[in-house]
């Protein structure tokens, strides 16, 4: 709780008590002297280290040298690796364990909503601010119009992030219904034998046209069920016989099991009839007698059964040289047969497109489903349906809401999902909030145990912390030489209008919006604040990751800032996943540089409604690098904009995601001592522990 004020003050915190522990030997009974330079200048020096090296090697060699490919992936990417994912492993038991034991510590369940409503209202505020600020220099500068078309197809097209492109946007709008496709009637289920992939709207390939010359001799298509009249004549000659023999051919496509009669009724001349097979082999025919006006496969009656998947040709020729006339062709199928699927078209539309579905043996009763949804469809033919591509059954938006928030199983919210298996903090946050309320419910005889236990988890993982920041400058020299070796230095000057929206954007929000908040909420001179959280803000930017940066943030701001350990566990927790003012601002400022670029002027509000849904993606995003993406994917399929536009920015995104991350992190901090002064702490002054004070944990030494 808040120190009596008649109480005589406390000393002030050093302002690199956190870098001064982390240069002795981080054993606790030794009190040796911080030695050589401190922390954050380490850093500093490797930070500069790493981007020289990446900039001049990749001005030299550029960033796709197999030499300089083979070094970032052998030597530098692993050890930034290393580093990255010792942060990230300690985040689970150190989010946990500091949540519950703050909720705990701050003991009052009406202090408590106090606390939380005050940082969810900062947090939304400043949101707001930050996206304002960044559709405000989108809309002034105009980044898009600034853009060469022509560049900005060159980019797109770019083999180094089309690719990536596509798998995001595949991801992001959540292509429920890619997959097989299948017609379902009395009979049986078939299963298409290619699957159908859904694209977002304005992707599609455009027609092809003009004309190409007609080959006489090229089959013509026919489906299972139908007929065809016609007449041999000498613009065709036959494969499978001499050059005498006139010729007409069709195709068709069918299943494996498939089985099928082909008849043909000439008028005057005896017919032949060949089958062959996908591979341009004859597997079937009938031209044995020179009375056989009407040639069928398989002679003398029943169905020819097909043993693979593909396009068939039926050759019908006569029994004698040059002869000429007309002919039916007929291919059926067994009345009471099962349906098939011979093909989809096209094989990849949007939600809401109409998709041709052929086969065999459809009727009006035939239900067509995509990946197991259900889709409207068309009776056309026995041969013939048309169906409209699903789209994913959508919850309302409070559902959306319970279940991002709520979690039904904490121990799969801290294993996550594959194929990254990152933990879902917003549950876990969730579920230790709820411990920590029912903690302060019960009497503290019957909680003690529990929470002596948490606070040396929360101890045992602060240690972690300062063994691995002794790691921190080798390897923010590997990861900052990682992004500039081969970041491509031709897309700075391409895109230079768009990163110069977004840094004066982030830096206006930076040392305007929060050193107004921090001089007037927290009582803090700023030159001091961004002084003390120096080592934070360097390891924002070279981890691009504000679930990684948090275990430095919460030891930084509890030594160097002194916000309490109950205020700055809750709200430091919770801002790294719902306090991102940087990503809010950058993800307003793509999609309106993205929709310029595109031609799409957005009205005030559609622009509104960008504003409404940055905030809510500054909420939700997860903290990790580059989780600001499949959101604004999500939002230009909203506002009508090819999501595959995204292309256009992943080449440049990393660098700006390192200065984003940058602001998100500090917002947090900004938070954490507004809250911690609003509730009558005094700030740069020690503070012991609420449950130390309570007497369920032991003062430190």
């Amino acid at each position: 709780m808040p120190e009596d004020e008649k109480k005589e003050p406390r000393p002030r915190i050093d302002a690199d008590a956190f870098e001064r522990e982390v240069t002795t030997d981080l054993d606790e009974e030794t009190p040796d002297k911080p030695k050589g330079f401190a922390l954050h200048t380490r850093i500093l020096i490797g930070l500069a280290v790493g981007v020289i090296a990446g900039v001049a090697v990749n001005w030299k060699f550029g960033g796709d040298h197999p030499r300089v490919v083979w070094i970032v992936e052998n030597l530098t990417n692993p050890v930034g690796q290393v580093f990255l994912r010792l942060l990230l492993m300690i985040v689970v038991p150190l989010v946990f364990s500091s949540l519950v034991v703050g909720v705990a510590g701050i003991g009052d369940i009406r202090k408590l909503g106090r606390v939380g409503l005050k940082s969810f209202g900062y947090c939304l505020v400043v949101s707001a601010i930050s996206v304002v600020i960044g559709l405000t220099l989108a809309n002034t500068i105009r980044p898009g119009k600034r853009v060469n078309p022509e560049t900005a197809k060159k980019i797109k097209e770019d083999p180094r992030f089309e690719g990536d492109a596509k798998k995001r946007v595949s991801d992001a709008i959540g292509a429920t219904a890619s997959g097989p496709v299948t017609v379902t009637n009395q009979k049986a289920t078939a299963t298409s034998p290619v699957n159908f992939a859904v694209i977002p709207a304005g992707a599609e390939s455009p027609a092809k046209t003009g004309s190409a010359a007609k080959d006489a001799c090229a089959p013509k298509s026919i489906q299972i069920g139908q007929s065809a009249n016609a007449a041999l004549d000498n613009a065709c000659r036959s494969l499978f016989k001499e050059s005498a023999f006139n010729a007409a051919r069709y195709s068709f496509t069918a299943g494996t099991g498939q089985q099928v009669a082909i008849s043909i009724t000439a008028s005057n001349f005896n017919s032949s009839v060949y089958l062959i097979s996908p591979d341009g082999s004859v597997i079937a025919r009938n031209d044995d007698g020179a009375g056989d006006a009407g040639a069928r496969i398989p002679a003398g009656g029943g169905f020819y059964p097909l043993a693979e998947n593909g396009q068939y040709v039926v050759e019908v020729t006569s029994f004698t040289p040059n002869s000429t006339g007309n002919f039916t062709l007929a291919i059926d199928a067994p009345p009471d047969a099962a349906p098939t699927i011979t093909g989809i078209s096209p094989a990849s539309a949007p939600v809401g497109s109409t998709v041709a579905v052929s086969g065999t043996n459809l009727t009006a009763d035939t239900t067509v489903k995509f990946n197991g949804l259900k889709a409207a469809s068309k009776f056309e033919s026995p041969n013939l349906i048309t169906a409209t591509v699903p789209a994913p059954p959508s919850e309302s938006a409070l559902m959306q809401v319970v279940k991002s928030i709520v979690p039904s199983n904490p121990v799969a919210a801290i294993v996550g999902t594959p194929p990254d298996y990152n933990p879902n903090m917003l549950h876990l946050m969730f579920f230790a909030l709820i411990i920590g309320i029912a903690i302060t419910l019960i009497p503290v005889k019957v909680t003690a145990p529990l929470l002596r236990g948490l606070e040396s988890l929360y101890e045992i993982t602060a240690k972690i912390i300062e063994m691995i920041m002794k790691f921190a400058p080798y390897a923010v020299a590997c990861l900052l030489f990682n992004n500039t070796a081969r970041f491509g230095l031709d897309l700075l000057q391409a895109l230079a209008w768009f990163i110069v929206t977004v840094l004066l954007g982030l830096s206006l929000h930076m040392f305007g919006v929060y050193s107004l908040s921090i001089y007037f909420l927290s009582r803090i001179n700023p030159l001091e604040f961004f002084r003390r959280i120096k080592t934070v803000i360097l390891t924002a930017f070279s981890t691009s990751s504000s679930n990684a940066t948090l275990p430095t943030a919460l030891r930084i701001s509890e030594e160097n800032l002194g916000v309490p350990q109950e205020i700055n566990s809750f709200v430091l927790t919770v801002g790294a996943t719902a306090n991102q003012n940087g990503t809010a601002l950058y993800e307003g400022v793509t999609v309106l540089f993205l929709a310029q670029l595109a031609g799409v002027d957005l009205s005030l509000g559609q622009q509104l409604m960008v504003v409404y849904l940055a905030i809510l993606g500054g909420i939700g995003t997860a903290g990790v690098p580059s989780g600001s993406i499949p959101f604004i994917i999500g939002v230009l399929v909203t506002i009508g904009v090819n999501p595959a536009l995204i292309a256009i920015i992943l080449g440049v995104d990393r660098i700006l995601d390192m200065c984003r991350t940058t602001l998100n992190v500090t917002g947090d901090i900004t938070a954490a001592t507004y809250v911690a002064r609003s509730e009558g702490y005094e700030l740069l002054r020690p503070h012991e522990p609420a449950i130390v004070q309570a007497g369920v944990a032991m003062p430190a030494d």
